[in-house]
């Protein structure tokens, strides 16, 4: 069922503020991975044109294509799944595994 204008709290659960890239990334809650390690469920961080952090999820990984979403304004549907190319990164941008999923 999908319910328009609601937040979660109007369902009863308590309200959780945002988890932004930088926390959700951190050591605290994350650990490096190398390229050749990714896996479903594994964050690629990155900066956008505005040095701003961004998140990608991977979804699969079959045959070295790893198969991502990400959050996209420009996109009708918000999201826009993708594959990664020839991947270059750059100072604060790197491949980090959830340590839930350890």
């Amino acid at each position: 069922r999908k319910v328009k204008g609601k937040s979660l709290t109007s369902f009863g659960f308590p309200h959780v503020g945002r988890t932004g890239v930088a926390i959700l990334t951190s050591n605290q809650f994350s650990i490096p991975i190398k390229m050749s390690e990714i896996k479903s469920g594994d964050l690629i961080k990155t900066k956008s044109n505005q040095e701003i952090l961004h998140c990608m999820v991977v979804l699969r990984v079959l045959d070295n294509k790893v198969t991502y979403i990400h959050s996209k304004e420009s996109n009708s549907s918000g999201v826009e799944i993708n594959q990664l190319g020839n991947w270059h990164l750059q100072s604060g941008e790197g491949f980090r595994r959830l340590k839930i999923l350890i």
